[in-house]
């Protein structure tokens, strides 16, 4: 790859994914059996930020591309794990005060859990158009603009997230990158790097880990990447979409690894999570900017939409039962912003960071 990668083409049943002991016997699928309903719909015109381009590998049919890991990245990767705690799901209660661990901090737009026994609220899916940003870390710093989804017990969630990360600790530059992350059974991976990753790749010409550009430009040009997490109504698995001006599927989590997401989700996020070295200086979020109303000068989510129990997309509607979660206000901040054509319903976040435990 030009900026240093070296991306292999595996055969596709020999990829990491099949090293997880509950896929040994697992027959990979190359599209979901079910597409999502209305994948492409939403907020889009000459004046919305522009899609980023993602290189293309052009792997050979029956092949996906990997990164190829190093001595330097798996270097890197246990560094991050050790220094970082590690990116689990959030937990949302909103009789309790919000506490992260140590070093973390999350500024999101999520559903309300459910206080009515009677009352069981799934969502199938998650959508979001993620302004790209660049941003300088330190070394022990990441910074990720994401989607997320949750269910199961406080103890033993199962969870997915995915959207964009810079870490210079994991990827060793402070570009930004697709990511993804699954958590179950008390275990997880962040894109492939782990024995037993967990995620098929299922693509030919994009994968997990790519770094993407160009970044949006304050008070200029914005772009984004859209990032799409929804079950395939057929097998439970949970796929991974890059959606807008350019469709593709990544691969998917299968229902396997998140054993409480088999039958949907119970809490869904859009927003921005930071970590660092604890009591060290936090990294900034989102663009570094607190949201102000101007989209050129923030960042943010966009064509935000969830799947709902009959597969279609419907949108975080103001009514709904949703709410802002900030445990850092003075260093965090999101804003859900008025339906407008260009953006359709959408979340602003960000912050600068500093001295915020």
């Amino acid at each position: 790859m030009s900026d240093g990668e070296i991306v292999d083409c595996i055969d596709e049943n020999k990829q990491p994914a099949f090293d997880h002991p509950m896929l040994k016997n697992h027959k990979i699928r190359s599209t979901p059996s079910s597409p999502p309903n209305d994948a492409n719909r939403g907020a889009s015109s000459s004046s919305s930020p522009k899609m980023v381009k993602l290189r293309r590998v052009k792997c050979p049919k029956g092949t996906v591309p990997i990164r190829r890991t190093s001595k330097e990245d798996l270097i890197r990767a246990k560094s991050f794990m050790e220094s970082f705690e590690p990116i689990r799901p959030i937990i949302i209660n909103p009789d309790e005060e919000v506490v992260e661990p140590p070093g973390r901090h999350v500024a999101a737009y999520h559903n309300r859990p459910q206080t009515d026994p009677h009352v069981h609220e799934q969502f199938y899916g998650i959508k979001g158009k993620i302004t790209v940003e660049n941003l300088s870390l330190g070394l022990n710093q990441s910074s990720a603009s994401q989607l997320w989804i949750e269910s199961g017990p406080t103890d033993d969630l199962s969870a997915i997230q995915a959207g964009l990360l810079v870490s210079p600790t994991l990827f060793g530059d402070d570009k930004t990158h697709v990511f993804g992350y699954w958590w179950g059974s008390n275990n997880g991976c962040l894109n492939i790097r782990c024995t037993g990753t967990g995620f098929v790749q299922t693509h030919q010409d994009y994968y997990l880990g790519e770094a993407i550009e160009p970044a949006s430009q304050y008070d200029g040009e914005q772009h984004y990447f859209g990032a799409y997490i929804h079950q395939d109504g057929g097998t439970g698995d949970w796929w991974f979409t890059m959606y807008g001006d350019i469709n593709a599927d990544f691969g998917y989590w299968p229902r396997e690894v998140v054993p409480y997401l088999g039958t949907g989700a119970t809490t869904i996020s859009w927003g921005g999570l930071v970590q660092n070295t604890p009591h060290e200086i936090s990294p900034p979020m989102g663009n570094g900017h607190f949201p102000d109303g101007d989209f050129k000068k923030v960042a943010a989510i966009y064509d935000m939409h969830f799947m709902d129990e009959d597969h279609n997309l419907t949108t975080p509607h103001v009514w709904m039962d949703f709410g802002i979660r900030e445990d850092r206000e003075n260093c965090y901040r999101l804003t859900r912003n008025d339906f407008d054509n260009d953006h359709g319903f959408s979340v602003s976040f960000g912050g600068p960071g500093g001295s915020c435990e």
